[in-house]
């Protein structure tokens, strides 16, 4: 009963910790920081700080060791050479959540990248967007969230904790593919024993988005400078489709990024979206699991997640308390204030 209790407090104290970081982040978009105004790698940062506190007391108050608390072992070399694999097989899966996803929803993220491209070089980007969300991230969301979840009921803490993890990316576009995300990431975790299994994921999928707005502007220069050679040599053709592709060739990059946002996000419809991605995720993922279930046998692991989708254990606990569900609705209210925020027309 004792150890009951324990667990039940610590589930209440997590579940405390997440609203706290809710509520700081909205509040901070109500303050006026000036010193991060126009400062992306600035924010950024500080933003990756709001997520980390919160957790970090929660780890500092249990007593135990960073390496015992969130779970990070040692990995076989092979066993990390697979999770490479295993993001370019889920790639494909998230490429198709996430432009259905822009059928309803506006997507921002580019925006934030693309800013972050003219502020700084590739590498200072990498770290700030790829290296320490992947250590920060992981030791709240799969390190702290989700190893306390999962001594009441492992099967609802992979829900919940991905649910949570795209919860506090604070819009919808980013929330669709953040929790599929979270929950293959707390299964990828149980495969192979160790966090930094998805570490070396989730470095890997913000690192290519990083560098592939990085390589926005070759592109584009290069799409203009055929549009031109079309141009002189009279293909008619060839102009017809990268207009298609450039817009106005006089465009910046960043306006043809924001371009190429508009016309992806309304362009292209439901059906049409699913017709051209879904073929591709599914075959994809029908690999990806093959391989998931192939790492979790060779450690070892692959009967115990079974077991994770049987009966919860006699006197299992709630993970929902009173904090969590005003997170939640806070959560939920903020992604809708923000998709109307960003379908609002801007002023000039």
């Amino acid at each position: 009963m004792n150890r009951w209790n324990e667990n039940t407090d610590r589930i209440a104290e997590v579940n405390i910790a997440f609203l706290v970081t809710i509520i700081v982040f909205q509040a901070v978009g109500f303050l006026p920081l000036n010193f991060l105004k126009g400062n992306i790698v600035g924010s950024l940062i500080f933003s990756q700080a709001l997520v980390l506190i919160p957790g970090a007391y929660f780890l500092l108050k249990s007593g135990k060791p960073y390496h015992e608390a969130v779970q990070l072992k040692k990995m076989k070399v092979s066993n990390i050479l697979l999770c490479l694999l295993l993001y370019f097989m889920l790639t494909p899966l998230l490429n198709f959540i996430n432009a259905l996803s822009m059928v309803f929803f506006r997507n921002s993220t580019t925006t934030t990248i693309l800013s972050l491209s003219e502020q700084v070089p590739w590498y200072i980007g990498i770290l700030v967007m790829a290296l320490l969300p992947a250590i920060v991230e992981e030791t709240v969301y799969r390190g702290v969230y989700y190893q306390e979840y999962k001594k009441a009921d492992p099967w609802k803490a992979v829900l919940l904790s991905g649910f949570l993890f795209g919860l506090l990316h604070g819009n919808f576009n980013q929330f669709s593919y953040a929790f599929i995300l979270g929950m293959i990431f707390a299964l990828v975790i149980e495969a192979t024993g160790s966090i930094l299994s998805t570490m070396v994921l989730h470095f890997c999928i913000n690192a290519s988005s990083a560098l592939m707005v990085y390589l926005y502007p070759v592109l584009h220069n290069m799409l203009k400078m055929s549009y031109r050679f079309a141009e002189n040599e009279g293909m008619g053709t060839e102009l017809s489709l990268l207009r298609d592709i450039l817009g106005d060739v006089n465009m910046t990059t960043s306006e043809w990024i924001s371009y190429l946002m508009e016309t992806s996000g309304t362009s292209a419809g439901f059906l049409e979206t699913v017709l051209t991605y879904a073929p591709s995720a599914v075959f994809w993922s029908a690999l990806a699991f093959l391989l998931f279930r192939y790492i979790a046998k060779r450690n070892g692991n692959w009967e115990r997640i079974c077991g994770f989708f049987g009966k919860p254990a006699k006197g299992s606990r709630s993970l929902f308390t009173v904090p969590l569900v005003a997170a939640i609705a806070i959560g939920i209210v903020a992604m809708f204030f923000f998709e109307l925020l960003m379908r609002m027309p801007q002023a000039g």
